[in-house]
């Protein structure tokens, strides 16, 4: 497991001590501000042109955006799963749900705490996605969707604030032939692993 910690550097040194004491069954390591900025060095060293920083930057700045970037780089090759602090293990389902429309897989809404008309489920959604992960598209059950790839429409945000409160998520499947000998490939990362502390 890793911490990719988007703290100020100021609050990391304040909490970084409760962290380092925790003990955890499996080794558990740490991305915070100093090792982050160790990385982004890493980065420009290998661009090797001034011009790119401010954009590579940007790429990685503070927000949840930003901290994805980290965690795409640093677990590249590999599988991953990403989770923030605000997610919770189960979804809320309408109890009288819209229809989707054409090609959306699903969509999601703010609601208050006090709404009702929903009831909360649990989906092992991982076990559905490893299911099929690296087995050719013809194996996977009837009840799979196929297509190009599914664009999410929150992915337009660059940050969590910058066009406002999304009040709304949908997730569409961009269509597209894919042939049944089709599979997932991972990439494998050329060059070491950035560095990380262990908690």
């Amino acid at each position: 497991m890793i911490v990719f910690d988007d703290s100020s550097l100021v609050n990391q040194q304040k909490y970084y001590s409760g962290l380092e004491k925790t003990r955890t069954h499996n080794p558990l390591y740490y991305v915070g501000p100093q090792e982050k900025e160790q990385f982004l060095a890493y980065l420009f060293e290998r661009l090797r042109d001034r011009k790119l920083n401010l954009l590579v930057r940007n790429l990685f700045r503070p927000s949840y955006g930003g901290n994805r970037n980290y965690t795409l780089m640093y677990t590249l090759g590999h599988l991953m799963v990403s989770s923030d602090d605000d997610m919770r293990p189960y979804a809320l389902v309408e109890d009288s749900p819209e229809s989707l429309g054409p090609d959306e897989i699903s969509r999601g809404k703010l609601l208050k705490a006090s709404a009702k008309g929903y009831a909360k489920k649990s989906f092992d959604i991982l076990a559905a996605f490893l299911d099929v992960l690296g087995k050719p598209v013809g194996e996977a059950p009837s009840n799979y969707d196929r297509g190009e790839l599914i664009v999410d429409s929150s992915m337009d945000l660059e940050t969590n604030a910058s066009h406002g409160l999304a009040r709304d998520n949908v997730l569409m499947l961009r269509s597209g032939l894919v042939s049944d000998t089709a599979g997932s490939k991972w990439p494998r990362p050329s060059d070491p692993a950035p560095r990380h502390r262990r908690a």
